[in-house]
């Protein structure tokens, strides 16, 4: 600067540049407590049984259950379990399922009739009427939370290998 007042100009500024610095850090401490009190108040759920609308079945040591809300009474529901990979590792098929919340077993095994290791397993759910036509089936999976994960910076509960946002739980058990 040349003059007094360009220098007392840019000393403004700094000052100002600094403040701004000192503000966004500050956020930013603000922000990462928040998200660690956060974990904290998750971490009640640990060991505990929630349920999520996500076509999800958790296989242990023994048969799971796997449950599917229908909008009207379906004529056939397939279920086809899969693996990480996509392949599905058994299909089932039930007849003349009511309207409602259902509920059917899974022995755990696959369509050789061998047991799949245990975890959290993808199936996909179809429905049809008496006339071939589609019919609105949800899912309902109840699965035991394991543990707190952080994930893009935003607590998760952790079901096996995944992560589950707190926001999907629909019920705690």
């Amino acid at each position: 600067p040349t003059n007094n007042t360009e220098f007392v100009a840019q000393l403004a500024q700094f000052s100002q540049l600094e403040q701004s610095i000192k503000q966004a850090q500050l956020l930013q401490r603000t922000l990462d407590a928040q998200q660690a009190s956060l974990q904290f108040t998750l971490a009640p759920l640990v060991g505990r049984r929630i349920g999520v609308d996500m076509p999800l079945v958790e296989q242990g040591s023994g048969p799971a259950m796997i449950r599917y809300d229908l909008e009207k009474d379906a004529a056939r529901v397939r279920i086809d379990i899969v693996d990480q990979q996509g392949q599905v590792l058994r299909s089932m098929e039930y007849a003349n399922r009511p309207s409602g919340l259902n509920a059917v077993e899974w022995d755990g095994r696959n369509r050789n009739g061998e047991p799949v290791p245990a975890g959290v397993y993808r199936y996909l759910l179809s429905a049809t009427d008496v006339h071939g036509d589609p019919v609105t089936a949800r899912s309902r999976a109840e699965l035991t939370v394991s543990g707190i994960r952080m994930e893009n910076g935003a607590a998760k509960l952790a079901v096996g290998n995944l992560n589950i946002d707190p926001s999907e739980v629909v019920e705690l058990q």
